[in-house]
C-alpha cells in the first residue's frame, strides 16, 4: 500500500511506546507495559509500523476466549492503535488495520474485536457494532447516605479462588470472556489495580470491588448479597461525594444482581448506548472455524427450547461475504445474511424480527433464526476492557 513495514516491538522500544500511549490515551484500561506480562493464553503483543526507518504507528493485540454458552470462541482483541501526530494523514493507520486483519485471520482467531472511538470509521475494515455500553447511574448523594453493613478489606492471596468463583457465578452465564486461574493471578498483580473484598458471616468472600482509583470509570463490582452490594455502593458514594461528584456511573448489565440489591434503597438509571460510529465492534475472521465451534451449541439450545427441532436438516452455507441459513429441503426457511447482519444476530444486537422487516424474510426463515439465536446479552466485565 504505502510501504509500511510492521513487526513486533522490541523491548528497548517499550519505554518510548509507553510514553506515546500515555500521551494519546490518557487512561488506557490496560496499561501499556502490562500486556507483556499477560498469561500465555492471552498472547499479548505490541506491533509497530515503520516507514523509511522511522516508527510511525502502533497497535496492541491480545488473544482472549469468548464464551458463547459452552462454545469457546477465539477472539483477537485490538487495543490502542494510532499513528504518531507528525505522520498522520498519509494512510498509515489504514495500512496498519488492513495488515492487522490479515495477521489475525492467519493466527486462527474466529473474530476480531475492538472498542472504537467516534473519530474513526472501522466499517471499511468489516467491523460492525456487536453490543452496547451497558450503564447504571446512581445519585452520589443517595449512595453516600447508605450505611455500610460490612467492612472492605484488601485481597489476600488465599482469596483469589473465591473471587474467581464469584466472577463465574455472576458472569459465567453471559456471552463474555473467560478468566483462567493464571489470568486472575495476573489481574491481582497488576500495577495500580486495587482489589478489595467483603466477607460473609462465615468468613467466605461475598463480594469484591476492583479499581485503579475512585475515579476509575472501569470499576468492577460483584456482590453476592444485599449487604455486600450496599456496602460497596456506600463506600463508593462517600468517596465520590468527597470529590464533589454528583453522579456515579458504572458499567453494569441490566440483569446484574447488584442492581436488584440496590433498587429498593437508591434510585438507579439503567441504559444501553449504541454509537453510530465506534463502540464495541467486531468482524468475522474465520467463518468456517467459527461455525464448527458454534454449531453444536446453537443446535443444543434450539432443541432445549424446541424438542422437535430438526438438527439433522440444519444447513449453514458459508460464502466470502454471506452466511446462508436454512433447513434442507425447505426453501422457505432459508435466509442469506451478510457478515454484518450475521454477527449482530449472533450477539443479540439485531433481532430476527427487526431483520425480517428490513430484509423481507419469509416467516419460516425468521422463525428459524429466532430458534437458533434467542435473545441474549453480551458484554465484557470492566476489568476485561481494552
Amino acid at each position: 500500500m504505502n510501504g509500511l513495514f510492521i513487526r513486533n516491538a522490541k523491548s528497548q522500544e517499550l519505554a518510548y511506546i509507553a510514553r506515546l500511549v500515555g500521551e494519546i490515551f490518557p487512561a488506557p484500561p490496560l496499561l501499556y507495559h502490562e500486556i507483556h506480562h499477560l498469561p500465555e493464553n492471552a498472547n499479548g503483543r505490541h506491533l509497530v509500523g515503520f516507514k523509511d526507518g522511522s516508527m510511525v504507528s502502533y497497535a496492541q493485540i491480545q488473544r482472549r476466549t469468548l464464551m458463547y454458552g459452552r462454545a469457546a470462541l477465539e477472539v483477537a482483541c485490538i487495543g490502542p492503535i494510532f499513528t504518531l501526530p507528525q505522520f498522520r494523514g498519509r494512510g498509515y493507520a489504514t495500512s496498519m488495520m488492513f495488515q492487522l486483519v490479515a495477521h489475525m485471520a492467519e493466527s486462527g482467531a474466529h473474530l476480531a474485536l475492538l472498542n472504537g472511538d467516534a473519530d474513526h470509521r472501522y466499517d471499511q475494515f468489516g467491523f460492525s457494532a456487536v453490543w452496547p455500553y451497558y450503564t447504571a447511574s446512581f445519585p452520589v448523594e443517595a449512595l453516600a447516605r447508605l450505611r455500610p453493613r460490612a467492612g472492605l478489606r484488601a485481597l489476600r492471596p488465599e482469596d483469589l479462588s473465591e473471587v474467581a468463583d464469584l466472577y463465574q457465578v455472576h458472569w459465567g452465564g453471559r456471552v463474555t470472556f473467560s478468566r483462567s486461574p493464571e489470568y486472575w493471578l495476573w489481574l491481582a498483580r497488576r500495577d495500580r489495580l486495587h482489589l478489595q473484598v467483603l466477607d460473609d458471616e462465615e468468613g467466605r468472600v461475598d463480594g469484591y470491588l476492583a479499581m485503579t482509583s475512585w475515579n476509575d470509570p472501569y470499576i468492577e463490582l460483584v456482590a453476592n448479597s444485599e449487604d455486600s452490594a450496599l456496602t460497596m455502593l456506600a463506600y463508593l458514594g462517600r468517596a465520590l461525594q468527597a470529590q464533589g461528584r454528583a453522579e456515579c456511573r458504572l458499567f453494569l448489565m441490566p440483569d446484574d444482581a447488584l442492581l436488584a440489591f440496590a433498587r429498593p434503597y437508591v434510585p438507579v438509571t439503567v441504559g444501553a448506548q449504541y454509537r453510530p460510529i465506534g463502540g464495541w465492534m467486531a468482524r468475522l475472521l474465520d467463518t468456517s472455524g467459527l461455525m464448527q465451534v458454534l454449531l453444536p451449541e446453537l443446535t443444543v439450545q434450539a432443541q432445549a427450547a424446541y424438542p422437535d427441532f430438526p438438527a439433522e436438516q440444519l444447513v449453514f452455507r458459508l460464502q466470502p461475504d454471506t452466511v446462508e441459513i436454512g433447513l434442507k429441503g425447505y426453501n422457505a426457511s432459508f435466509s442469506r445474511l451478510d457478515h454484518r447482519d450475521f454477527i449482530q444476530i449472533l450477539f443479540g444486537s439485531l433481532r430476527p424480527q427487526a431483520l425480517a422487516m428490513r430484509a423481507g424474510l419469509a416467516p419460516d426463515a425468521r422463525h428459524l433464526l429466532e430458534m437458533l439465536f434467542p435473545p441474549r446479552m453480551a458484554a465484557l466485565a470492566p476489568l476485561d476492557w481494552f
